[in-house]
């Protein structure tokens, strides 16, 4: 009578089944990711044709990404059943995923601080998160091209280990000064009308969060990864990371016209226009601030106008109208704030 197989010599609830947890969220986040492209699509059909694009290739390297984790995990636990040689020896596909999620992380943290020159004016600190996500991508590159030449990963610990660890905290440093970033910029935007400050504190909330769901989630692989670089925690982290950045980016998408509704007309004349606004989102809500007298102030008018190739903008204007015997005026005091610097207006 044979006897009952020994117990694996691998953990496999911290090592196969950490990789299957991991593997489970993250093409479950993809199917988010999945719906909001389609919603994306069919709701900003006019925007410009750069961010249209931009979607598209999230999209997809997401699409290569999902694929490859989902490969390892089969590889592991079919193809090589039973080999446990193969769990110090990590597939191919996973070790090149590195570069999609990489590629994923940088281009959303590059386009977020791109929404910091745009609504501060200044290039000093877009400059300096473009430079940590390039640092971070170039730095990202090198390990997994040494990944791929060192077939076992403890090896791999002991030569490189210090350049996933830099491309970690790297990655949680530039998250948290985008979002602080952004945070700052969008306080700065408040013009003292309720409903345009309202939307405004929910850009913020929405920021801060989306920023530190991103540096949590890399702080805490980076944490893992010091105290369990033998198990696969770490890199169950790591299969889901990329897909917070895809997310994050979408959803600010698609929270435009969300934003939009936010917004009343009790404080303020609501002017839909088509003019040509600058921005890395196509279509955006524009608010103006300044000091205003309430004493005078009533809605006159709420404009619809767009042109097609235009994105479109909601612009906050405070109208104050003056009324004499025999004559009636009305004076239109847009909103600006020269002492402020840099453009009058934050987009989404």
């Amino acid at each position: 009578m044979s006897s009952l197989p020994e117990r694996p010599p691998i953990n496999l609830d911290i090592t196969l089944g950490a990789l299957l947890i991991g593997t489970y969220i993250s093409t479950t986040l993809f199917g988010f990711t999945s719906l909001q492209t389609y919603s994306y699509y069919n709701t900003y059909v006019n925007d410009r044709v750069f961010l249209r694009v931009l979607v598209a290739v999230i999209w997809v390297l997401e699409l290569i990404h999902t694929i490859f984790i989902t490969r390892t995990y089969y590889e592991l636990s079919v193809i090589n059943f039973g080999s446990f040689a193969d769990f110090i020896r990590l597939p191919f596909v996973l070790k090149f995923s590195i570069v999609w999620s990489n590629s994923i992380s940088c281009g959303v943290q590059a386009f977020f601080a791109n929404r910091i020159r745009i609504m501060s004016g200044r290039w000093e600190l877009a400059v300096i998160c473009w430079s940590l996500s390039a640092v971070r991508y170039v730095t990202s590159l090198t390990a997994a091209a040494e990944e791929i030449k060192i077939s076992v990963q403890t090896e791999f610990n002991g030569q490189w280990k210090w350049i996933i660890i830099f491309v970690l905290a790297v990655g949680a440093v530039n998250d948290i000064l985008i979002a602080l970033g952004l945070g700052f910029y969008l306080s700065r935007n408040k013009s003292g009308i309720s409903s345009s400050d309202r939307v405004v504190n929910k850009l913020i909330k929405f920021t801060v969060q989306s920023g530190l769901i991103t540096s949590v989630l890399a702080i805490a692989m980076l944490i893992c990864y010091l105290s369990m670089p033998d198990n696969f925690i770490w890199l169950a982290i790591f299969v889901c990371l990329a897909k917070t950045y895809s997310n994050s980016f979408l959803a600010t998408l698609n929270a435009r016209n969300t934003l939009r509704s936010g917004l009343n007309t009790s404080d303020g004349a609501v002017v839909f226009n088509g003019g040509n606004t600058s921005s890395s989102l196509g279509s955006g809500i524009k608010f103006n601030s300044a000091s205003r007298s309430r004493a005078d102030t009533d809605i006159t008018s709420i404009t619809f106008s767009k042109r097609p190739t235009a994105p479109i903008a909601i612009e906050m204007s405070n109208v104050t109208s003056t009324k004499a015997e025999g004559d009636s005026r009305t004076k239109d005091n847009e909103i600006g704030d020269s002492k402020k610097g840099g453009p009058e207006f934050f987009e989404v």
